[in-house]
């Protein structure tokens, strides 16, 4: 609160003064609209950083992964028409199991996702998105150093997959082991705040589930989440 209510009191004062003052100065509106893009982007990393440092309670539901992601392409259908044209692919199971989610924080997963895929794609390429269940074999899952909740999934389990395949840029291999710290991000100054994918790993940990991301051997980026039935 010591934070966002100042933002939020610039935020009208900028909003007051963009439509009430009039100056012959034509720099003017270019700088308000300067000051209020930096002022949101100051509120956008004060909710990162709040998603990321407190624990909030799952409110979890037995949902269907298809249906989720089908709303979350839905939220990013924006940024989809204004980057180079996209090709969506979808190779849905059909008679995919429930899992026990909480379907707000995992959209939130998925439109992160979506996101950093349709950006890496910006003249354009081939989002794919998958979902299959299958039984976990011995070793398909590494053990996360970086975790910070123990045995998330084991062999044997069956859990529920879903991958978001992209044909864009991918990610250069001296910055993939820090792909998920906070504040450290792939993208332009102005882009993205740096904490998307740590925000995403955690609500995957608190799911207990799993998240990878590898570049494909063709070219772009390949994100495999995991959650138990």
């Amino acid at each position: 609160h010591e934070v966002k209510n100042p933002l939020a009191i610039l935020g009208m004062g900028i909003d007051y003064m963009a439509k009430n003052l009039h100056v012959t100065d034509p720099n003017v509106a270019g700088i308000l609209t300067d000051m209020n893009d930096a002022v949101k982007r100051a509120d956008t990393i004060i909710h990162g950083l709040l998603d990321f440092s407190m624990p909030h309670a799952l409110n979890l539901h037995a949902e269907d992964l298809n249906h989720l992601l089908e709303q979350s392409l839905a939220m990013v259908r924006h940024d989809l028409s204004s980057s180079g044209q996209i090709r969506i692919v979808r190779e849905l199971s059909k008679d995919l199991p429930a899992a026990c989610l909480d379907r707000n924080k995992i959209k939130q997963v998925f439109v992160n996702l979506l996101l950093n895929a349709i950006h890496a794609m910006p003249e354009g390429g081939t989002l794919t998105i998958r979902t299959d269940a299958r039984t976990l074999q011995a070793g398909e899952v590494d053990r996360d150093a970086g975790s910070r909740i123990p045995d998330q999934l084991r062999a044997g389990e069956t859990v529920v997959v879903t991958e978001i395949l992209d044909s864009g840029t991918g990610i250069d291999t001296e910055k993939m082991a820090k792909i998920f710290e906070p504040f450290f991000t792939t993208k332009p100054t102005g882009k993205g705040t740096g904490l998307g994918l740590t925000v995403t790993k955690k609500i995957v940990e608190l799911h207990h589930g799993t998240i990878d991301i590898r570049n494909r051997p063709e070219g772009g980026a390949h994100v495999t989440l995991r959650f138990k039935i």
